[in-house]
């Protein structure tokens, strides 16, 4: 009988529950908010992320494209004969220069006319470049600002990074 005695007390307790969905509506509202702050967040980081990658592949390819004339007027290209693929020497001086100069120059672009957020970006900064005779490579990195900030947190920027290489091929 005790068990029937707790039940009944349960079944009251619960009809006579009186509450507001007022808290529970908030608690929903503001995960929502979270969410779209960390989702803004997190697009907008990737989307700079993409951009420098794309501006460090097209600098790589202006490298690349400085030819070594005396080693392919004197040796030729060098053949790697597993696929057929004839790579181009290049002028590793020249690489250093173009690259170092398409980079200054997007950096130019982009951050002379500042906007706000700009401003407080960082100018895209070359980590490292290296070159083999016949490869580029080149690593950069910028600070990136936020635009929905967490100072509460101590989350305003990103230091965002791209790599890449890139090889001048001759194809016949």
């Amino acid at each position: 009988m005790s068990g029937l005695n707790e039940w009944s007390r349960y079944k009251s307790w619960v009809k006579g529950e009186r509450g507001s969905l007022l808290p529970l509506t908030f608690g929903f509202f503001i995960i929502i908010l979270l969410l779209i702050f960390v989702l803004v967040d997190f697009s907008s980081v990737m989307m700079r992320q993409r951009v420098l990658i794309q501006e460090n592949e097209f600098a790589l390819m202006k490298a690349s494209h400085q030819l070594s004339q005396s080693r392919y007027f004197l040796f030729g290209l060098k053949g790697n004969f597993s696929n057929n693929e004839f790579r181009v020497p290049i002028d590793c001086s020249g690489a250093r220069s173009a690259y170092f100069s398409e980079i200054n120059l997007v950096n130019i672009d982009k951050y002379s006319e500042n906007s706000r957020i700009e401003s407080e970006s960082g100018s895209i900064e070359i980590i490292r470049f290296d070159c083999d005779g016949y490869k580029v490579y080149g690593e950069v990195a910028a600070k990136y600002v936020l635009p929905l900030q967490a100072t509460a947190l101590g989350i305003s920027a990103f230091m965002v990074r791209a790599n890449g290489s890139a090889t001048n091929q001759y194809n016949r």
